[in-house]
Formats: structure tokens, C-alpha cells, sequence
């Protein structure tokens, strides 16, 4: 059996000997005051690499940590020190200040000076990448579906432009994210960013995506409705919604599923991650790992793409593997002490149908319309195939099937919470079988 297994290998030589291949914990979703973020890249990358994060993505909108940039810290220090803890935390050299007038501003560090000071081989890397960020549809003189996405492993800013539709614009991004990469798209990652954010995207505009690699299935910033509401399904289903129709109907792979921060805050006390008060925006709740030869960014992103990771809250994998000669999916779990874990496999049948519903668009908060995923009758898109309670399982693929992944719980008590409650303990893996439908996807 080949313990790199995952759906995207089958269309790429495997690495053979695996003594050399590891897990990487990484975050692609990163903020910081190079736009809304409210503390400094140095602050993110320290964050990150003290809690036995491997690599980080800082995806700042529209932006590159690039050139010579000041920023207004005046309201920042007045709301959360972060000038005063930037000081005690690296003392006076570190950070270059200034006033005009009433207004303190200060340098920001560039990507090169917080790699001088942050990367060690084999232990952490910084990614480059920025978010590119922008809005289709215009009603009332304002555009009011928001399309964001992250684009991971790229040195050149390439700006969206605002679009008409929200699939004119994933085609415009698609477009964008294909140009720049050109002949080496395979080491550029590209994710959509939280579909139901102010319920911008639905699971049939998702399904015929072209170019898309991932898709955040678990992202803990505010106002994400991972969980969905009585208007929208949940990212999780949104996402085996979208695969079924991409793979039966577009005939196009599947998108490969990411949890992350979306961090903007970080200014939480630590003792609220055990207690009841509410993360927002917070670092270190949502992740993934990344199974790769070596540290280092072409590599990283390569392997996300090719789909060669899971995504995690807070559970860790002992063994992934897949084995696409005997159609098996293994999964063992790294138990925690007095903790009961619950393995799901989920997928589609090939003769699933897609018939279904689209309900009318509803009118939000803002008094904007807003369309709706369709409800498919077939009870078998997206069902259980298989649970197991405990720490180990696997699942042998029929050849009937469109795709399988699987999703790993536990009944885990203090859960961080975010403004949607609870943070489900999950670890989701990639979908695979699929390339069996797609012979000339490559």
C-alpha cells in the first residue's frame, strides 16, 4: 500500500520509498495590518511558528508584503497595545516609528525581512500569497456579493476586477490565478474562500468552477455560517454537493477541502480557548497538514494541489492512506486519552441523481436578494456509506461510487467557540476514487 494515497496521486507518479515524506501543520488564510489584520506580520509569524505551526500563509487582501509601507497604528494602540507589546516583546530596534501630528505610525516588516528573522530549514517557512478580494453583482450602487479567494505560492499581485456575477468572476480570478502560473500552475494553490459569507456562492455556482483546487470547508472568522442556517446547507454539504455535480455533470475533478483561520485578532487571552467566551477571529483553531517530501513552499503548494492533505479542528491523523489498486481508504486516528472518536465515510454513487429543486432567492439583513443552494432529492449524494466508532477504519471502494472521503469526530469537551457556537473536534480528508470517472484529467 502507498501511504501517500489521497484522490490527486493517482494522476502523478508516487514518491515510492516514504521514509522521507512528513506531515506539515500549516495555516493559508492569514491577516495582518497590511490590511485588516490588527497586529503586525511579525506578531502572526511569532504566533504561529511558537505553536508548532510548520508554514503560514499571509494573505492580506489585494496585497503582497512588498516595498516600503507605513501604517495609522493610533487607533490600534489605543484599542490593544500593539505598539507597547511590540516594544516589550522585541525591545526598541525592531520597529521603526513616527508621528504626524496626533498619529503614530508605523513600518511594516516585508515578507523577506520576516523570513530573515522567522524561517528555519525544516522547521518553519513563510508562503507568500495574498487574497484576492472583490464583488460581483450590483444592486443599489453597491456590490454585494462578495467573491474571496486565496491564492498560495505566488510573487506577482495580480488584481480581480468586479464583475456582473459571481461566476463571471470565479472565471475572472480562475483566469487570473491560470495566467500568472502558466506551465508551473501545479506549484500555485488556489482556494475559495467562505462560500457562505454573506451567502455569495452557492453549491451549483461551486460545481462549475473551472480551475478552483480547494474550497474553505471550516473557516472560523465571523460571519462564515460553516455550520449554514435555515436559508443555506452547511459548507460540509455545500461541498459534496458541489463534487457530485462537478464530477458526474462537468466531468471536472473534485475541490479539495481546507479548514483555516481567516485570522484578524490577535488579541484573545489565552485562557479563552477553555472557556466559554467567544473567539473572533482568532488564530489557531482551524488548519491543515500537509504531507510533503520537504519543507518548502513549491513543494507545500504542490502537494495541496495534487490533494495530498487533511483538514483539521483539533484532531490528528496517525495514518491516511489509500491504496488505488484495491480501492481502499484507511484512516487511524492519534487518539487523546478519554476521548471517543466516530469515523465516517461519505460519498456519491455514480448513478446518484441530480434532480432537484432551486427555491426562490430570499431577501437578507441588507434587503438584498440572495439565491439558494438547490435541494436534490436522491438521499444518496453526499450520504454515509460507512461509520465506525473508534480510532481505526478503512473503507473499500465498489468501483460504484463518484468519489469517498472521510470525516473523523469526537466527543471532546471546552471547545473554543466562535460567534456560530461550538468548534467541532473534526479532521476531514480528501475525496477519492474519482480519477476513475475522469480518465483524461491529468
Amino acid at each position: 500500500m502507498h501511504l501517500l494515497g489521497l484522490a490527486a496521486l493517482i494522476a502523478c507518479p508516487l514518491l515510492g520509498d516514504e521514509s522521507g515524506v512528513r506531515w506539515y501543520k500549516g495555516n493559508t488564510h492569514t491577516h495582518t495590518l497590511w490590511s485588516d489584520g490588527n497586529d503586525f506580520p511579525e506578531t502572526a509569524a511569532d504566533w504561529y511558528k511558537k505553536n508548532g505551526y510548520h508554514f503560514l500563509v499571509l494573505s492580506d487582501h489585494n496585497v503582497l508584503q512588498r516595498g516600503e509601507r507605513w501604517k495609522d497604528v493610533t487607533k490600534h494602540e489605543r484599542e490593544n497595545q500593539v505598539v507597547s507589546k511590540h516594544l516589550k516583546r522585541w525591545g526598541e530596534g525592531k520597529l521603526a516609528l513616527r508621528k504626524e501630528g496626533s498619529k503614530t505610525l508605523a513600518k511594516l516588516m516585508t515578507l523577506e525581512e520576516i523570513r530573515r528573522d522567522f524561517e528555519e530549514e525544516g522547521k518553519f517557512i513563510m508562503i507568500e500569497g495574498f487574497e484576492l478580494t472583490t464583488a460581483a453583482g450590483m444592486i443599489e450602487k453597491k456590490r454585494e456579493f462578495p467573491v474571496h479567494s486565496n491564492a498560495v505560492n505566488v510573487d506577482k499581485l495580480f488584481k480581480p476586477q468586479a464583475k456582473s456575477t459571481v461566476e463571471e468572476l470565479l472565471r475572472h480570478q480562475a483566469d487570473l490565478v491560470e495566467a500568472y502560473a502558466g506551465k508551473e500552475r501545479d506549484r500555485v494553490f488556489w482556494h475559495v474562500n467562505h462560500p457562505n459569507f454573506h451567502y455569495a456562492i452557492t453549491a451549483e455556482t461551486l460545481a462549475e468552477a473551472k480551475g478552483v483546487d480547494g474550497v474553505e470547508i471550516y473557516n472560523t472568522s465571523t460571519n462564515c455560517k460553516n455550520l449554514g442556517d435555515k436559508h443555506v446547507p452547511g459548507i460540509e454539504r455545500m461541498w459534496d454537493l458541489a463534487n457530485t455535480i462537478r464530477i458526474k455533470k462537468h466531468g471536472l475533478p473534485p475541490i479539495f477541502g481546507c479548514a483555516t483561520d481567516d485570522t484578524h485578532n490577535y488579541h484573545t487571552p489565552d485562557e479563552h480557548y477553555h472557556t466559554g467566551k467567544v473567539l473572533k477571529n482568532a488564530p489557531g483553531l482551524a488548519w491543515v497538514m500537509v504531507r510533503s517530501r520537504s519543507l518548502d513552499a513549491d513543494a507545500i503548494a504542490g502537494a495541496m494541489r495534487r490533494g495530498d492533505f487533511y483538514s483539521s479542528t483539533g484532531i490528528t491523523l496517525k495514518e491516511l492512506a489509500y491504496d488505488p489498486e484495491e480501492g481502499t481508504l484507511s484512516i487511524e486516528v492519534d487518539p487523546k486519552p478519554g476521548r471517543k472518536y466516530v469515523i465516517r465515510f461519505i460519498g456519491s454513487p455514480a448513478d446518484v441523481s441530480l434532480e432537484h429543486e432551486t427555491p426562490k432567492p430570499f431577501r437578507d439583513w441588507k434587503r438584498v436578494m440572495r439565491p439558494m443552494s438547490g435541494v436534490y432529492a436522491d438521499e444518496r449524494l453526499g450520504a454515509e456509506l460507512r461509520k465506525v466508532e473508534g480510532v481505526k477504519a478503512s473503507y473499500r471502494l465498489s468501483g460504484d461510487e463518484l468519489y469517498v472521503r472521510a470525516v473523523v469526530s469526537c466527543d471532546a469537551e471546552n471547545l473554543p467557540r466562535i460567534d456560530e457556537g461550538l468548534v467541532q473536534r473534526k479532521a476531514w480528508t480528501q475525496p477519492v476514487g474519482w480519477e476513475k470517472r475522469l480518465p483524461k484529467h491529468k
